[in-house]
């Protein structure tokens, strides 16, 4: 990486040698300058900070620049910029007017709104959730977002992402996709499903609130619940493996009556 900035920051010193106005030039190379440290361009030495205001300077449309200079900003700073003061989260929409696919100016305005915000961004008006699904249409990979989504939706209450239907249960599936990990979420998965019935997709393969429940006590087996809303599924004589060990619906409740106690113990 180290090997990669000093690359970048060769060819943009070449570039602004060759064009001082070359926006882009100064944009990366204001990504290739630590906080405090400061790089000499021609007479005149420039922070991190400097050079993205020198690239809107060439180009007030740069909307990575835009997005670096709000990250770059501390909450309550301010910069001027043609005359005008911007401050972080002025830098941040500034961003998604010049260049809607900006993903980090979403997920920062995102970050520094609370439920019931409303932000306007180039004439429309965005709510929590609107930017949500903005950021997954631009990454659909980040857990985090799907999560944060999950989080805001009603049990049977549902959003559209990239024009497909996504429901609570959909939204915390998605996690595990995106992140395999991200283990707990079976447990949100069981829970769910066990209220609302049916089953869940994950990485091509379908699940009942059963299967996740034996699916969260494989990564958590201290989870009594888990255990207990196991063996409510489970009917008279039947078995199931865990672990590599069989359990009845009365070893469930027992384990459940165990963790209790080891917890309470604690």
């Amino acid at each position: 990486m180290q090997q990669d900035l000093s690359s970048w920051r060769a060819s943009s010193l070449a570039a602004l040698a060759a064009n001082p106005l070359d926006s882009k030039a100064w944009t990366t190379l204001g990504s290739t300058i630590k906080e405090g440290e400061q790089v000499r361009v021609g007479w005149k030495r420039y922070g991190r900070r400097d050079c993205y205001v020198r690239a809107l300077e060439c180009d007030p449309k740069n909307g990575l620049a835009w997005t670096n200079l709000g990250h770059a900003l501390g909450e309550s700073e301010k910069v001027e910029i043609g005359g005008k003061a911007r401050s972080k989260k002025g830098c941040f929409m500034k961003a998604l007017v010049c260049d809607p696919s900006q993903s980090y100016a979403w997920i920062n305005l995102a970050s520094m709104m609370k439920a019931g915000d409303k932000v306007t961004v180039g004439g429309k008006t965005y709510v929590l959730r609107d930017f949500q699904v903005k950021i997954l249409e631009i990454s659909p990979k980040d857990w985090v977002v799907w999560n944060d989504l999950a989080a805001g939706l009603e049990l049977k209450e549902h959003v559209l992402v990239g024009g497909k239907p996504y429901m609570k249960v959909d939204c915390i599936a998605k996690v595990l996709e995106c992140d395999p990990n991200r283990t707990w979420a079976w447990g949100d998965l069981a829970d769910i499903l066990q209220k609302i019935g049916g089953q869940v997709q994950v990485g091509g393969r379908w699940y009942t609130a059963r299967d996740c429940y034996i699916k969260i006590l494989e990564y958590f087996p201290n989870r009594s619940s888990a255990w207990h809303n196991l063996g409510l599924m489970m009917g008279e004589g039947e078995s199931i493996s865990i672990g590599g060990k069989e359990y009845t619906a009365k070893d469930c409740f027992q384990k459940a009556c165990e963790t209790d106690r080891k917890q309470n113990q604690l």
